[in-house]
């Protein structure tokens, strides 16, 4: 806020700091200017981080931590948000599909299954990014559905077990990958996901190998592949 307040005065200092990040004290945010020029203008942010240390992420870099927000204050900002897109007679499906622009929104599970349940009053429809341990809980899968996930992002990473060992993701399975993509299919929630590519372990016969794998896996198109440097 300080950054746009010294634009506007013509004032912008060469150096910020900042404060940190208060989870108690995030404002609602302004959705009605942008409400025209997204496809999905109802969108969250209900923690902030994630508790995992993958070696490839830029939040290892940083370091490590998850913020999670007050539950309560995150229906605050998904009603707010809907009240803002109807006073701005914006189509009444994008008031009902909320995108949770977490890194990941289920890096604590006891939270995440409240989360879940509060906007399910609202009827509302939601898609977020999680990590693999939580599709390959049918449990979980049957939650989400019935509180109105209907897509999540996973990076599922590789299919080789050296990339994976080197990556240090030890909350994904290779083994389990065409099961837990199977049943969050049939529990009606859509994964989509990403992968990386190791300059150190895969070779090109891997490369070449992939499509043979994501068919495999049930997985035929994954939303893309980096190459990790």
């Amino acid at each position: 806020a300080q950054v746009a307040e010294d634009v506007c005065a013509n004032r912008l200092r060469p150096l910020y700091r900042s404060a940190g990040y208060f989870a108690d004290l995030v404002p609602v945010p302004h959705i009605a200017p942008v409400a025209e020029k997204q496809v999905f203008p109802l969108s969250v942010e209900a923690t902030r981080g994630c508790p995992y240390s993958c070696d490839f992420c830029a939040l290892t870099a940083v370091g490590t931590r998850h913020a999670l927000r007050p539950v309560k204050t995150v229906v605050r900002d998904i009603l707010a948000g809907q009240a803002a897109l109807r006073d701005a007679k914006v189509a009444g499906w994008k008031q009902r599909l909320i995108v949770f622009y977490d890194n990941n929104l289920a890096g604590n599970l006891k939270w995440f299954r409240e989360l879940c349940l509060a906007p399910k009053p609202l009827g509302v429809l939601w898609g977020a990014c999680l990590t693999f341990n939580v599709i390959a809980s049918r449990e979980l899968l049957k939650l989400m559905y019935d509180c109105g996930c209907r897509a999540v992002f996973v990076g599922l990473e590789t299919f080789n077990p050296a990339t994976l060992a080197d990556i240090t993701k030890p909350q994904n399975n290779i083994g389990k990958i065409s099961e837990a993509i199977a049943q969050s299919r049939e529990e009606g929630i859509l994964v989509i996901a990403g992968l990386i590519v190791s300059p150190v372990h895969d070779d090109e016969h891997y490369i070449r190998s992939l499509p043979d794998h994501l068919e495999a896996s049930g997985l035929h198109v994954p939303s893309f592949v980096s190459f990790e440097t």
